[in-house]
């Protein structure tokens, strides 16, 4: 019987999506720039990126492009992601 809760305790949380996994498979933009956003205030720059590059061609010429496009070169910078050239 103890296995057989232990079985079904990984099972459960082997399934669970967890937040970012979910707002990548979203076609919500809201919803992907707003954990993009969490992320980035978390220091989780990778995972931000990912979604930021998902959602920045939505966004070009709207009012929020700016930010959008700041958060995503800063999280570029931040994973020091970026080539220095001479």
């Amino acid at each position: 019987m103890n296995k057989f809760i232990c079985f079904i305790l990984i099972i459960i949380s082997l399934s669970s999506c967890s937040e970012y996994q979910k707002a990548l498979k979203s076609e919500d933009l809201a919803l992907k720039s707003k954990t993009a956003n969490d992320l980035y205030e978390k220091g989780k720059y990778t995972k931000a990126l990912r979604l930021y590059e998902q959602i920045i061609p939505a966004y070009r010429g709207k009012p929020q492009a700016e930010r959008l496009f700041y958060m995503f070169s800063k999280s570029y910078y931040n994973t020091k992601s970026i080539r220095r050239t001479r």
